[in-house]
């Protein structure tokens, strides 16, 4: 882990502050010996760390090789710091072009990516009859991906939020586009019909906050004024 947390440190990671956010990330979710398939992994920073704790990843980010050197550059350099110590497979493909075997997987993350699987369909949720459609169909593909008893694990930012609300430009999280993102009760209600049981939702506080955040900001109004970060986990089936 040492090495983990000095390389992500050089991606500009807090190396104290983020694998605490992972820890919290997976609380309640075994990675010891699971094959966890992480969506839209980017850099690698969640794969790495779940293959640091014994699962057997496989990050699916499919941005092209090339097209964006600072994730690739950061990709290698985790690969590199961490050697036979973390091994990840990297994955160029769609979620909808990976067509994987039934029961593949223990654990799924979609990590701020959710909405990225298709955004006209995010944008229009939760009353678009197709929109509805459209993603109950990827998660019932996920589902299906995932052993009995498998976890998803979903976590983004909510639409809601103060500085949306109010028309400004959010100082936390300038860059969030917030008509592109649903809250944690919509996404929720699409797993359960999508076959997933037992969704559990936590408001997420930010990293920088420290300690304090952690005490303070980690629940729905102190999400709601900084950057309304959720995640949500959710099982396939029955408890194995």
């Amino acid at each position: 882990m040492d090495r983990y947390q000095q390389t992500i440190g050089t991606l500009g990671v807090s190396p104290t502050r983020y694998p605490e956010y992972l820890g919290r990330l997976f609380e309640g979710v075994p990675l010891q010996g699971r094959r966890l398939l992480d969506v839209g992994g980017g850099s690698g920073l969640i794969s790495f760390y779940a293959a640091l704790q014994g699962a057997e990843v496989t990050c699916l980010e499919p941005t092209a090789e090339g097209s964006n050197p600072e994730m690739d550059a950061g990709f290698e350099r985790l690969r590199a710091a961490l050697g036979d110590q973390a091994q990840v497979e990297l994955d160029r493909r769609t979620l909808q072009q990976l067509d994987p075997a039934p029961g593949s997987y223990d654990v799924i993350v979609l990590h701020n990516s959710v909405n990225h699987l298709d955004e006209d369909a995010c944008q229009a949720l939760p009353d678009d009859p197709g929109a509805r459609r459209t993603f109950v169909g990827l998660f019932e593909e996920l589902r299906a991906a995932l052993r009995p008893g498998g976890q998803v694990i979903v976590a983004d930012c909510a639409r809601l939020n103060l500085f949306a609300a109010v028309g400004a430009r959010n100082p936390f999280v300038p860059d969030i586009e917030w008509h592109l993102h649903q809250q944690p009760k919509v996404w929720a209600a699409l797993l359960e019909e999508a076959g997933f049981t037992r969704p559990r939702i936590r408001w997420n506080p930010m990293t920088r906050a420290g300690r304090a955040g952690r005490v303070l900001l980690a629940n729905w109004l102190g999400a709601f004024v900084t950057q309304s970060h959720f995640s949500l986990t959710a099982r396939s089936g029955g408890a194995r």
